[in-house]
């Protein structure tokens, strides 16, 4: 299902001379059309709130600012999260993540700190919103939440209890920043989702009262390409003619699925649009399949080793356990090699650096309680 986002354009914007010759001459730049984009999508008295809704983790962006003057922002706003022992948490990314644990519902960070405890489907759900659109009935059927109160039976239920969340602490944070009480609200979505899926996630948003546009459910790679070009760097190395319609191919690699899109930017005369001319989505590969590969081949050994022990004392099951414990210092891992990595990109000797040993170490203890005892 094609989601056109629609861009326009006005050349109000104050740029160079020189830069306005070259636009003209060679076509539109990417710059010119995002920083010309605002007038007529954005309304004074309307807080509006973009929602990245992904399969791990999650972070909410309210836009700021006046669009009259061209000055608007978005920005992540922080999310209070409630730990097991009582806690308060807060960071701007949420685990995509809801758990049920000494009779205390657990949004967030406090579920997932308790991921190896709880059972999924029982009284910890995660990655549900790639079940969206399953028609089974009670897909949680061992689900401890099946009350007046509170129902978690399939993926919608659980979504829905989500966006209840993260909209009582938009609605917050509103409220406290003095911004327009009247909110309307954008949601990302895998470009390959059908309309089952879509209809499930439009009904868990409208269970909420959460007012949408036209156009609330943006197609990720649509998403990822206009975050991309926001940025400076990218700003710099994407081009769009004014003359031709111009195919872009985006690689959207999230934790859960890697999705594959090509898009069409073209001038109409309603402004610039952009369009999916093709999609391809992977299931099993993604950012927490790459933790997986990091725990079981890098430090589960170095967990044997470490603790002079060999793999053949455990079970199957135990192992799995292991694995599993493994993979929360394995996402820190990945996280700091990737920084590492992306600080010297542009060194001159990157090959050799990548050879070396060591480019980074993260201190992680963890124990963990076998039949041989606590490791």
């Amino acid at each position: 299902m094609p989601n056109d986002l629609t861009i326009t354009s006005k050349n109000n914007n104050p740029t160079s001379k020189a830069k306005r010759l070259l636009e003209t001459a060679t076509g539109l730049t990417i710059n010119t059309l995002l920083n010309n984009s605002n007038e007529l999508i954005l309304r004074n008295g309307i807080t509006y709130v973009g929602i990245d809704f992904g399969t791990s983790t999650t972070v909410v962006s309210i836009a700021t600012g006046d669009p009259k003057l061209g000055n608007l922002e978005s920005k992540a706003i922080d999310l209070n999260q409630k730990l097991y022992e009582g806690q308060i948490y807060t960071n701007y990314k949420i685990p995509t993540m809801v758990g049920w644990y000494n009779n205390t519902l657990l949004v967030g960070q406090g579920a997932n700190d308790l991921k190896q405890k709880l059972k999924q489907g029982k009284n910890l759900w995660h990655s549900f919103k790639m079940d969206l659109g399953e028609d089974m009935g009670a897909k949680y059927a061992e689900s401890e939440l099946n009350n007046d109160k509170i129902k978690i039976l399939n993926p919608k239920d659980v979504t829905t209890l989500f966006f209840k969340y993260l909209k009582t602490q938009i609605e917050k944070y509103v409220k406290e920043h003095n911004l327009p009480s009247i909110i309307e609200y954008a949601v990302s979505i895998p470009a390959s989702f059908e309309a089952n899926q879509r209809k499930d996630l439009i009904d868990s948003l409208y269970a909420n009262e959460m007012m949408l546009q036209k156009q609330a459910l943006i197609d990720e790679p649509n998403a990822a390409f206009l975050s991309y070009i926001s940025n400076k760097e990218g700003v710099n190395e994407v081009h769009i003619s004014e003359d031709f319609s111009t195919n872009i191919l985006v690689f959207d690699f999230g934790a859960g699925t890697c999705d594959i899109s090509i898009l069409e930017i073209a001038n109409t005369a309603k402004g610039y649009q952009s369009k999916n001319l093709a999609i391809s989505r992977f299931d099993a590969l993604g950012g927490n399949d790459i933790d997986k590969k990091i725990a079981l081949d890098i430090l589960f050994h170095q967990f044997l080793n470490t603790n002079n022990i060999n793999e053949d004392i455990f079970k199957t099951k135990e192992k799995n356990i292991i694995l599993s414990r493994l993979e929360k210092p394995a996402e820190l891992l990945k996280i700091k090699v990737s920084e590492a990595l992306d600080l010297i990109k542009d060194h001159n000797n990157f090959e050799e650096i990548i050879k070396k040993d060591k480019i980074v170490q993260i201190n992680h203890k963890i124990e963990i309680k076998t039949r041989k005892g606590t490791q």
